[in-house]
């Protein structure tokens, strides 16, 4: 709703494509199918259809490998804006990650999941070694990306103050969420720190909502572009 109140009486169709708020949006609406799946597999594994909670595992975990597809288009348009020189060298980079969102998908199917000992708190069902290596591969990038997005706006003196803060929300979001969904992705967290990961899971989708209600509020997007 927030997305289409913005684009909503422009002009130019095609330059919603060249925005990093279309695919900040997209990149969010899959997180939240994502969690409402972690939810309704939580329900499972606690009635005990373990089967069926495997396979919500399944699916939310491809629906992960669509999202870091969907957050690296975002830091591409960010980072070359087109129309750029080097169109060819972000088309590279977006077909690379695809392909590696491939391998981490066929990886989650041909090795399978991992089941961590169940605790009161939760009873978690990971990817296996090989999937988290691919899935550190792809997420470690951005954020490194997302520290530089970040670095940039907060030094140069030519950024706005509404695109300050609006990179400023975006790039908080984006580390939260990387925070503790990797934790959990990665089976770090147990027991009782399932539900703090979560928690930051949350935070992160809190400052996504401001960061949308903000560029709503100002008509203000997210700048298209940064000098490396």
């Amino acid at each position: 709703m927030q997305f289409y109140m913005y684009v909503k009486g422009r002009k130019s169709i095609a330059a919603v494509f060249l925005m990093p708020v279309l695919f900040f949006s997209i990149f969010w609406l899959i997180m939240g199918i994502v969690w409402f799946l972690v939810g309704i597999t939580n329900f499972f594994t606690w009635a005990g259809h373990i089967q069926s909670a495997r396979f919500l595992v399944y699916v939310f975990q491809s629906l992960v490998g669509i999202g870091i597809l969907v957050a690296w288009k975002y830091f591409l348009v960010r980072f070359f804006p087109s129309p750029h020189p080097h169109l060819l060298f972000q088309r590279f980079l977006l077909y690379a990650v695809a392909f590696m969102v491939m391998v981490f998908e066929w990886t989650l199917m041909r090795y399978g999941l991992e089941e961590v000992p169940p605790s009161f708190f939760a009873r978690q069902f990971i990817i296996n070694l090989n999937a988290q290596i691919v899935f550190v591969i792809l997420v470690v990038p951005t954020v490194v990306l997302t520290l530089m997005d970040w670095g940039r706006v907060l030094i140069a003196e030519s950024i706005l103050k509404a695109e300050r803060i609006s990179v400023s929300l975006t790039s908080a979001s984006f580390l939260l969420l990387v925070i503790g969904g990797s934790l959990e992705q990665l089976g770090l967290v147990s027991s009782l720190f399932v539900p703090s990961s979560r928690l930051l899971t949350l935070l992160a989708s809190m400052a996504a909502y401001i960061t949308m209600t903000y560029i709503v509020g100002t008509k203000k997007d997210v700048p298209r572009s940064i000098k490396l």
